[in-house]
């Protein structure tokens, strides 16, 4: 059970970090008209 527990807080921390990313490449995206290139 409690590797289930931490396997959880692991996919938790890994989801906010990736909406983080997320955030941060739409803040990019928005700010430059060439992030298309980025985004490949």
């Amino acid at each position: 059970m409690n590797n289930l527990i931490k396997n959880v807080q692991l996919i938790q921390l890994n989801s906010n970090k990736l909406l983080q990313e997320k955030k941060k490449t739409t803040n990019h995206y928005k700010k430059s008209h060439c992030s298309q290139i980025h985004l490949l």
